[in-house]
């Protein structure tokens, strides 16, 4: 990690596949060289940092792309300090840049991530690791101004099942924190 942080400050923010929009005072990781990533590596092979370091991790359009989402949401939970927090950002299943892009392994909706909470059923294997589902939301364009938004963050079940196809939500937002 030479050169990602200075000697004086630890590092703030893990910026996974930040390409050329890496947040501010982050260390940024993607797996092309782009102005501003600080280490080129696959992150759905590992991430190159030592355990427990990170205050904040965020994964902006990364989770759709990785082979093994287990496996890469369990090395985030080794970066990550203890308490800290990981914000998730994804197209929704019914966006249609969740299908545009040809290299997305998967397509998430507002209850993809409870697995890895202990928010599923009990049909699932136990993990190793485990976050708290701080928050989430659906995120929709001009028609979240028409309460759309409001009704299906209220309501996430009824409108996945009943509604998204119609009104498709753009993203989902997740906000993670280790447990």
């Amino acid at each position: 990690m030479a050169g990602a942080n200075k000697e004086s400050m630890p590092p703030s923010i893990l910026d996974i596949g930040c390409g050329r929009n890496k947040a501010g005072g982050a260390v940024g990781l993607d797996l092309a060289r782009h102005p501003g990533v600080d280490v080129v590596a696959d992150a759905g092979q590992g991430l190159p940092f030592s355990g427990g370091i990170f205050p904040r991790v965020r994964l902006r359009h990364i989770v759709e792309h990785v082979p093994d989402l287990k496996r890469f949401l369990a090395e985030v939970h080794r970066v990550t300090k203890p308490g800290g927090e990981v914000q998730i950002l994804t197209p929704h299943f019914s966006a249609a840049a969740s299908f545009t892009d040809p290299t997305h392994q998967r397509h998430l909706g507002y209850f993809s991530l409870d697995y890895f909470c202990g928010l599923a059923g009990d049909d699932f294997l136990p993990l190793d690791f485990a976050f708290k589902m701080q928050g989430r939301r659906l995120i929709f364009g001009r028609n979240g101004k028409l309460g759309l938004a409001a009704w299906a963050n209220r309501h996430p079940g009824a409108y996945e099942q009943h509604l998204a196809w119609m009104l498709p939500a753009l993203e989902v937002e997740y906000l993670l924190i280790k447990a």
